[in-house]
């Protein structure tokens, strides 16, 4: 049941951003027949894009934290790794908790679709899109696992 909301939050955040989202020009990595679909099965596109950069940053769980090296030096936290103070995110714990799934969710969802706008893309050799924040998305990285992780939750 708790999954069931944190997914209406994802859904509701991503038709509230899509125009951001909408303007990746590199969709065709994921699924060739983007431009295609309708704006309710994009926004599903979306949710399963963002659910498989949470399983490689977090395992899906909301408690994680993981102590960014130098020279990054913060926490990065619950199941999109975001820090406080980024933009779009509370400034502190008191501001709102990043452990909770609907903060984590709103913030990172928020942050993510500005990358895509501010670039066009989801994630490019030189690391713009929200390949900018999400080193999952880097290809010397992850990006491939997240690509497969992606169409096999994909219709």
């Amino acid at each position: 049941p708790e999954r069931a909301a944190w997914s209406k939050v994802l859904k509701e955040e991503i038709a509230a951003s899509f125009a951001g989202f909408d303007k990746a020009k590199d969709t065709s990595k994921f699924f060739d027949k983007y431009q295609l679909l309708n704006d309710e099965s994009k926004v599903e596109f979306w949710s399963e894009l963002i659910i498989a950069v949470m399983n490689f940053e977090s395992g899906y769980n909301p408690e994680s934290i993981y102590h960014e090296p130098p020279p990054l030096s913060v926490d990065s936290i619950g199941l999109l790794q975001l820090s406080y103070g980024d933009h779009f995110c509370p400034k502190s714990k008191a501001d709102g908790d990043l452990k909770d799934p609907v903060v984590n969710i709103k913030c990172g969802v928020k942050i993510m679709a500005s990358l895509i706008e501010k670039d066009g893309m989801i994630s490019t050799p030189d690391n713009h899109g929200a390949a900018r924040y999400w080193s999952v998305l880097r290809e010397k990285r992850k990006l491939p696992q997240v690509i497969a992780k992606f169409k096999g939750n994909w219709k």
